[in-house]
C-alpha cells in the first residue's frame, strides 16, 4: 500500500483507514507492506509506487493519494471488486476537487462495474496482470506552451491497459472523500452526489458527440 504523500503528510482520516486496512489484512493472514512516496510530479511518482511493488513481488499494489480517504476499509471491496471483474486495475471513485463529478467514467453509484477510465486517487493493481505491459505505466502529457495538462497520468494508464487488452473496473461502492470535498459519493440520494452523476453523463454525451 503505497500513499502518494509529499512532504510526507496525510490527513488523519486516511491514518485511521490505514489502520482499519491493516487490521484486516493482519485477521485474514494477507501481508500488507506500507510505503511513501515522496516525489514530484504524479506521474513519476506513481511510476515510483510501481517499482516498489516489484522490488518486493507484491501481487497488489495499492494507491492511495494523501488527501483521499475512505470510510471504513477499502482493501477487501477492492480485492473482492478486481477479482469478480477479473480486471488488471480497479479505482474507487472518488469527487474531484474544485470541480464537481467524480473521476471515473462511466458513473453508477452503488455498484462495482467495468470501466473505460478511471482515475488513480485510490486504485489497487494486479501486478501478476500488468507484468506484460511495456513501462511507464504513467506519463502526463503537456500542451507545446507546457500551460495545459493535456493527457492525465490516469488516463494515459486506463488507455494503455486497454490497448494491452486488459481490463479496469471501478467500485464505487465504498465510501469515499477528497480533502475540501464533503461529498459521500456512495450514497445516491446525497444531492450533490446526484449532481455529480448527472454532470459526468452530460460530459460524457457531449464528447462522444
Amino acid at each position: 500500500h503505497v500513499t502518494i504523500a509529499y512532504h510526507r503528510t496525510i490527513r488523519v482520516e486516511l491514518a485511521q483507514q490505514l489502520m482499519v486496512d491493516a487490521a484486516w489484512c493482519g485477521a485474514s493472514s494477507i501481508q500488507l507492506i506500507p510505503a511513501w512516496v515522496d516525489i514530484n510530479g504524479v506521474d513519476r511518482a506513481r511510476n515510483h509506487a510501481v517499482k516498489l511493488a516489484e522490488s518486493v513481488n507484491a501481487d497488489y499494489l495499492i494507491m492511495q493519494d494523501a488527501d483521499t480517504w475512505v470510510h471504513g476499509p477499502c482493501i477487501p471491496s477492492l480485492l473482492a471488486t478486481i477479482n469478480r471483474h477479473r480486471a488488471a486495475a480497479v479505482a474507487a471513485s472518488v469527487a474531484l476537487r474544485n470541480r464537481g463529478g467524480c473521476n471515473v467514467t462511466p458513473a453508477h453509484p452503488g455498484e462495482t462495474y467495468l470501466a473505460e477510465l478511471a482515475g488513480t486517487g485510490i486504485m489497487m493493481i494486479d501486478m501478476r496482470d500488468v507484468a506484460d505491459v511495456p513501462r511507464p505505466l504513467f506519463l502526463s502529457h503537456s500542451s507545446a506552451d507546457g500551460l495545459r495538462n493535456e493527457c492525465g497520468e490516469d488516463i494515459y494508464f486506463c488507455r494503455k491497459l486497454r490497448e494491452h487488452g486488459k481490463l479496469i473496473a471501478v467500485d464505487y461502492t465504498l465510501t469515499t472523500a477528497h480533502a475540501t470535498q464533503d461529498v459521500n459519493v456512495l450514497d445516491p440520494s446525497n444531492a450533490h452526489a446526484k449532481r455529480q452523476l448527472a454532470e459526468t453523463t452530460a460530459k460524457a454525451g457531449t464528447q462522444g458527440q
